[in-house]
């Protein structure tokens, strides 16, 4: 176990620098810090609009380098490396048809759904297809408080539930909702993405 003094420096340096640890996490995974934000709030942790706006900052920066590197290595990189994201080259090539026709569109629901399932291939393809940038980030904009509203509420609120929970079921019973918030929305998610690609 870290000795005490260590743990005092890392909770000192966690403290001063916590928004822009948030903003970092926010690139690399912004759903799950949006969530985390919320509970962090009901704690008392952070302030309500500063942590908003780190938090919108964060997930348009990485829509804005998804782009870029869709843009300018798209198709090296689905050919090379797309079997990490879970990203064949047909279901780029498809997205970016769908692209030339329904960018506003498919742009809108992707955010609005996390883009479970084909968040990464969306943000490529629309650099990849020249989605014109001024749109891409005007549309990502626009979508991107409801939907971080909608996560940072749901990490508030389950923030009242976690204090009724017993001391040792405190881990069980988060882990547990997280389970079931990802599930729930990945089925939303997959539901809209049918519907609206059958139109």
């Amino acid at each position: 176990m870290p000795p005490p003094e260590l743990m005092d420096h890392i909770a000192a340096f966690s403290d001063q620098y916590k928004y822009l640890l948030i903003f970092l996490a926010t690139i690399f995974q912004g759903p799950v810090v949006m969530m985390v934000s919320g509970f962090m709030l009901h704690l008392g942790l952070v302030d309500f609009f500063t942590v908003c706006i780190v938090l919108i900052l964060g997930d348009l920066t990485a829509d804005v380098v998804w782009y870029i590197v869709g843009r300018s290595f798209a198709a090296p990189l689905i050919r090379n490396y797309g079997y990490l994201f879970s990203i064949t080259p047909e279901l780029f090539e498809r997205t970016e048809g769908l692209f030339q026709k329904y960018h506003a569109k498919i742009l809108i629901i992707s955010k609005l759904t996390m883009g479970l399932g084909a968040a990464i291939v969306v943000l490529l393809a629309a650099g990849a297809t020249r989605v014109p940038f001024r749109i891409y980030i005007l549309i990502n904009s626009i979508c991107e408080i409801p939907f971080m509203l909608l996560l940072f509420g749901i990490g508030y609120f389950f923030g009242y539930l976690y204090n009724y929970v017993a001391g040792g079921l405190k881990i069980a019973f988060l882990l547990l909702i997280a389970i079931a918030i990802f599930m729930l929305l990945r089925g939303l998610a997959k539901f809209i993405w049918q519907k609206a690609l059958k139109t």
